[in-house]
Order: structure tokens, then C-alpha cells, then sequence
């Protein structure tokens, strides 16, 4: 067989390994900024450490662990987790997809409603919880005032410091991040197809689905 030449050779090496090489950089940051990190934590995990203290006392290998699983505390921190995820998640799936029909509907005021969804990402996070302590604060919140000043409530309504307000609160933080990418899904849709199966009768959301 022909012998190669020096340039071919390198020529082809470049094309064997030009795609690893592109992928690399990546791998290079994940390791330094996630998988180190996390086995050092792993590591950690393992021996008792002293509060402030640059070194590890001993190996206790999984008594940390023991002693985490028998925490009621984490327990019920696992579980208010868990079920803020869920119940944020699926209802954040909703509401997104109902607006995001909506935004793709020929509907009055389009424009003024888009502008309405995304006037509150203008602002800071800061801001925003501001605003929603001015309004469902327990003492002073602009809501529990008026329903107790016109004889509505006897009590405040715990809004803010309940896992209701938690979910609120993350629905209205993220739900702008799932309502586009259904709505860019959405307008990427034939509108002749879109027209014929509004003529046939068809509900709107059958069309989308």
C-alpha cells in the first residue's frame, strides 16, 4: 500500500481528533466548577468536621448520614421540597400553555397583553418581592387591610409565609420561561392548516395539541 505522507497523516488525525477537541473546553469547566466540587463534597461528607475548621477530625464514614436520615427535620424539609416541585412544576405547565394559546389568538389588546406578561421581568427580583409583600404582607399588605377594614376577615390571611405563597411565587418567577418556547412552538405552526381547523369547528385547543 501507498505510504502516506506526513501532511496526510496529520490530516487525518485532525479529522479524528477536531471534534474532541471542540467538545473539550466543555468537559475542562465541568470538572473544575461541577464534578470536583462534587466528589470533594462526597469526600466531605465522610469525616466530622469542626464548625470553622480547615480540616477534617476523623473518618466517620456514613454516621453523617445516619444522623441526616433520623432528622425529622429533613424529612420535612425533603417533603416541602418535593411537593413545592411538583405542585409548582405542573401548575407553571398550565397556566403557561393557557397563555400561551392566548398569545397566539387573534385576540383584542394582543399587544397590550404581551406587554403585561413581560413589564414584571423588567424589574428586579428585589422589586418584585417588594411589591408582593406590599401586597399580601400579614400586617400591613395592602389585601388584608382592605378585606379587614371592610369587615370581610377577622384575621390576617397567612399569604407570604405558607407553602402556597412559596408556589405563587416560583409560578410567577418562571413561568415566562415556559410560556415562550410553547408560543415559538405555537407560531412555527402552517397558518393555512391553523385556518382550516378553525373553519371545521375545531376548539382551540385541539388545534394546538
Amino acid at each position: 500500500p501507498q505510504r502516506l505522507t506526513v501532511r496526510q497523516r496529520l490530516n487525518r488525525w485532525d479529522v479524528k481528533a477536531s471534534p474532541y477537541l471542540y467538545i473539550a473546553p466543555f468537559f475542562v469547566i465541568f470538572a473544575l466548577v461541577g464534578l470536583f466540587p462534587l466528589l470533594y463534597t462526597a469526600w466531605m461528607s465522610l469525616h466530622r468536621w469542626r464548625l470553622g475548621g480547615s480540616s477534617p477530625e476523623a473518618f466517620v464514614g456514613l454516621e453523617n448520614y445516619r444522623t441526616l436520615i433520623e432528622d425529622d427535620l429533613f424529612w420535612n424539609a425533603l417533603r416541602n421540597t418535593i411537593s413545592i416541585f411538583v405542585i409548582s412544576s405542573s401548575t407553571q405547565i398550565v397556566f403557561a400553555l393557557l397563555l400561551a394559546v392566548l398569545l397566539n389568538e387573534q385576540i383584542r389588546f394582543r399587544s397590550g397583553f404581551r406587554i403585561a406578561l413581560l413589564l414584571p421581568y423588567a424589574m428586579s427580583l428585589v422589586a418584585v418581592g417588594i411589591i408582593f409583600s406590599n401586597l399580601f404582607g400579614d400586617q400591613f399588605g395592602f389585601i388584608n387591610t382592605t378585606l379587614t377594614s371592610m369587615g370581610l376577615i377577622d384575621e390576617p390571611i397567612q399569604f407570604t409565609n405558607t407553602d402556597f405563597g412559596v408556589q405563587v411565587g416560583l409560578i410567577y418567577a418562571y413561568i415566562l420561561f415556559m410560556i415562550f418556547p410553547l408560543y415559538s412552538t405555537m407560531e412555527s405552526l402552517d397558518p393555512n392548516q391553523v385556518d382550516a381547523a378553525r373553519d371545521l369547528g375545531a376548539p382551540f385547543w385541539r388545534i394546538h395539541w
